[in-house]
């Protein structure tokens, strides 16, 4: 019997399922599968960047060196720059994969990546986890009531916003 490629046993050692022959025990960045010809073999993991062993091609079972395995194989990622909890602490969204809720000050969870609140609301500086700014970026802004920046208008003092259309509008009620 000629030895399997990638495959850590020894030829004798191979298992057989009735009616093949398969190598129980692929070196480590392979697995166990049968080629074009129906012959067994070990095929390198492959597709999935920075996985170093997997348990098919599309399943990362451990990840390079400095990165983090998605909890559903899928993908290995660099720990979330910008995000206050360790890896062993992300949370994991509805479609099984890491994110962050608790992003360092000034910053929301966005996507994939923790971004400064300025690059998910428009002149916004501060905002909260259920995605709205909370603190616009200077007084030369106002808040809407559905958490949005809107610039101030000249010489006004009082303010009122009024809904139009799932949209607010920024009235001026004093001037100075």
């Amino acid at each position: 019997m000629l030895p399997i490629p990638n495959c850590i046993t020894s030829p004798s050692e191979y298992a057989n399922n009735g009616s093949l022959f398969f190598c129980p025990e692929c070196m480590t960045g392979s697995f166990p599968t049968v080629d074009v010809n129906g012959n067994p073999t070990c095929k390198a993991c492959y597709g999935i960047e920075y996985c170093a062993d997997c348990s098919d091609s599309s399943t990362c079972t451990e990840c390079d060196s400095g990165y983090i395995l998605q909890p559903d194989g899928s993908a290995c990622i660099e720990p979330f720059e910008d995000c206050l909890l360790t890896p062993n602490e992300y949370d994991i969204d509805e479609s099984g994969l890491f994110w962050c809720s608790d992003c360092a000050d000034g910053m929301i969870w966005n996507v994939d990546e923790c971004d400064d609140c300025s690059e998910v609301f428009d002149n916004c500086s501060e905002c909260s986890l259920c995605d709205n700014c909370t603190k616009c970026e200077d007084e030369t802004y106002q808040m809407s009531p559905d958490g949005n920046c809107y610039s101030s208008i000249a010489n006004c003092v009082t303010y009122q916003f009024y809904e139009d259309d799932d949209d607010f509008d920024l009235v001026c009620q004093k001037c100075i």
